[in-house]
């Protein structure tokens, strides 16, 4: 009888994270610009759009030094990082908007963010693999040319080329 491996992983909240002028908001971390990230802490939060409303609000902060207020407007799917090892993580990816450009960050350390057009965003060279797949994920959702859905327990999949936004609108 084969013996099952049991693999555990961290729940993280990803933030492709809009600001008033439609720039994508992106942070760099260990030389890399990538996305917003957070921890699920089953203590303080119900799923994972609650760990990014909550991560963001502790980490990202207005002028006055105030927890900005995240607007989710829904998933783009999971990535699954590290998979089979002792450091998985299961990302969930959100598209976010802010009505704030002028903003701060306050972590362990000095934080660079950026703010990018999507359309040069993967051009950037040292983008790492989450922000460009998340970031393909939205050029896509915003052409209209893929859904996603859920296959194989839960990784998630690009659907098919959709025919018309209004079949888009039905699937």
């Amino acid at each position: 009888m084969e013996e099952t491996k049991r693999v555990y992983a961290a729940l993280v909240a990803a933030g492709l994270i809009m600001g008033p002028d439609s720039k994508l908001l992106l942070v760099e971390k260990r030389s890399r610009l990538t996305l917003p990230t957070g921890h699920m802490d089953s203590e303080k939060d119900r799923n994972l759009e609650d760990a990014l409303v909550r991560e963001m609000k502790e980490e990202i902060k207005d002028k006055a030094g105030r927890g900005i207020e995240v607007n989710v407007m829904g998933s783009l799917g999971t990535m699954v990082r590290n998979k089979d090892t002792v450091k998985s993580k299961l990302i969930e990816i959100f598209r976010c908007a802010i009505n704030l450009s002028e903003i701060c960050f306050e972590e362990k350390g000095e934080t660079n963010f950026f703010w990018v057009d999507v359309d040069d965003a993967l051009g950037i060279e040292n983008l790492d693999d989450l922000a460009r797949e998340a970031i393909q994920r939205l050029i896509n959702y915003l052409k209209g040319h893929i859904s996603f859905r859920i296959v194989n327990g839960g990784d998630y999949e690009e659907g098919r080329e959709l025919e018309d936004e209004q079949e888009f609108n039905e699937y």
